[in-house]
């Protein structure tokens, strides 16, 4: 029979495992759909006129730059103060 000590450290396990399977899946689909809009907003830009596919794919990429590198600028640092 398991006791208690065993029962929470397999839940605490289990739990670990599907929030990294979670995370990984939110993931992969945000990155998916990014790809798909940005395509989307090319290829509709291109329709229109076709040099503008190349000014909305870049500006799509530097508001992407921008927001990586504010998002990585203010996490918090788990290494500070040691």
């Amino acid at each position: 029979m398991l006791n208690n000590k065993k029962v929470s450290k397999l839940i605490n396990s289990l739990a670990l495992a599907m929030s990294f399977f979670i995370s990984l899946i939110t993931n992969s689909y945000s990155v998916v759909i990014g790809f798909v809009g940005v395509a989307g907003l090319t290829y509709g830009a291109y329709l229109i006129y076709q040099p503008s596919a190349y000014i909305v794919c870049g500006l799509c990429l530097l508001i992407h730059s921008r927001e990586v590198a504010k998002y990585l600028a203010t996490r918090p640092n788990k290494n500070r103060g040691r």
